[in-house]
């Protein structure tokens, strides 16, 4: 009852148009697959209903087939061990050499179905450039291209001979709120200029991931002093757009490192503490993030626990998609932590925190138990050697440096080299009924 309530308010809302099914399929439109047989989005194959519409014909056409969609990534799928993943029309397919007739079979079977352009071997992913050494036995990712865009946009060259190239990515001085109040065109260009720098540290620029989103804390009112370090921050990006992941399968490189940290109360405003996480497989990252933490704690140790216990769930559903891509890896249960104190309380038997936040106790017991079955292991690490340091706070150049190291990115090599052939099955336009 609450929902056919529900569907009453979105038809007087206009939201959906009730049509004959019949007058769509002819109208050359498409039809979401919805409980109802007779409620259909009736508006034309570019608009973003029918992109969600081609989006669900590939799924329902590869489980046709007998693929398998993953349980940890609904957007990936396996065919006899084929991987497959994509977005809109776009398509890529992923395979070892002994799985190629597989890979013949699907792919055959996807050009009797649909109107395909084959671009060969992948080079270019949603803006992202990929780039291979097969002597030796290199990947690159990168957005050099992204890059250089966003600065041409925002005019970051103007900059450079007022203020120099920039050697970090954000000042290493504390960023107060600002007294005033900033314009609407002021707090537009300051959101998009923040947007611009979230698409690659999200995807190729871990080094930008702190940065970006401290920045971002001051979006609701940025000062001239904010929208100077945005500007800095994309101006770093830009004049070392040449630096990007590069994963290797050399044998050295094949465990699975995780590693987490924490910065006590760095917030002066509202004293949260920063945390963040790296993972690092095959010699690059794999997956990070930089954070603030949902709530107040009162010692570096609870901070410590809190930002081990979020790592610790990313670690184990990111180990349980790798087995479910059958990826053989090491070490996909270790954690590296910089706090010895923290450590002790998770290993340690007679070990006690007093504290009176239930919430924070909640985590360490759960760490604990995951420890004491040993689904998790917690390995102390120097914090001059912590890849997640970076993840948490502002860094010197030095030090800044070395982060960068020891993320293990790149960029020297990558851009020498030749064009690639692409193993992309692109551009399904337009998908007919399945």
């Amino acid at each position: 009852m609450g929902m056919g309530r529900e569907i009453e308010d979105q038809m007087k809302l206009e939201t959906w148009t009730k049509v004959a099914r019949k007058m769509v399929e002819e109208a050359g439109h498409f039809i979401i697959p919805l409980r109802w047989p007779d409620l259909c989005f009736s508006r034309d194959y570019t608009g973003f209903e029918s992109l969600q519409g081609c989006g669900l014909r590939l799924s329902g056409f590869f489980k046709k087939l007998g693929a398998q969609q993953l349980v940890e990534d609904a957007c990936v799928m396996t065919y006899k061990g084929v991987i497959i993943f994509f977005f809109v029309d776009d398509i890529v397919m992923m395979y070892p050499k002994e799985k190629k007739a597989e890979w013949e079979e699907l792919h055959a079977a996807i050009m009797k179905e649909y109107t395909i352009n084959h671009m060969g071997e992948l080079r270019w992913f949603l803006g992202i450039e990929v780039i291979r050494d097969r002597a030796q036995k290199k990947l690159w990712l990168a957005q050099a291209s992204y890059l250089s865009k966003m600065a041409k946009k925002f005019h970051i060259e103007d900059d450079d001979q007022i203020l120099g190239v920039p050697q970090i990515p954000i000042t290493t001085e504390e960023l107060k709120p600002y007294e005033k109040t900033a314009t609407r065109d002021e707090v537009h260009q300051y959101l998009s200029l923040i947007g611009s720098i979230l698409h690659p540290a999200i995807h190729t620029r871990p080094d930008g991931a702190f940065p970006v989103g401290k920045l971002a804390q001051f979006s609701h009112n940025p000062g001239p002093k904010h929208r100077r370090e945005a500007r800095r921050c994309l101006a770093y990006l830009y004049h070392t757009r040449d630096r990007c992941i590069c994963f290797s399968v050399k044998e050295a490189e094949r465990r699975f490192l995780c590693a987490s940290d924490s910065s006590f109360a760095d917030n002066p405003e509202t004293r949260k503490s920063s945390q963040g996480y790296v993972f690092l497989f095959l010699g690059g990252p794999v997956d990070w993030k930089a954070t603030k933490q949902a709530t107040v704690t009162t010692s570096s140790t609870e901070a410590e626990l809190l930002a081990l216990s979020s790592a610790a769930k990313e670690q184990m559903q990111f180990s349980r998609l790798i087995k479910e891509l059958d990826i053989k890896v090491e070490g996909t249960n270790e954690l590296w932590c910089d706090n010895l104190q923290t450590i002790r309380l998770l290993t340690e038997l007679s070990a006690k925190l007093k504290t009176n936040l239930k919430h924070i106790d909640i985590h360490r017991h759960w760490l604990r138990q995951e420890v004491q079955e040993e689904r998790l292991q917690i390995t102390w690490i120097k914090s001059t050697e912590n890849p997640a340091d970076g993840m948490t706070k502002a860094l010197p150049q030095q030090k800044h440096e070395a982060f960068v190291k020891q993320l293990g990115m790149q960029g020297d090599r990558w851009h020498q080299l030749k064009p690639m052939r692409r193993r992309t099955v692109s551009t399904v336009s337009p998908p007919r009924e399945i």
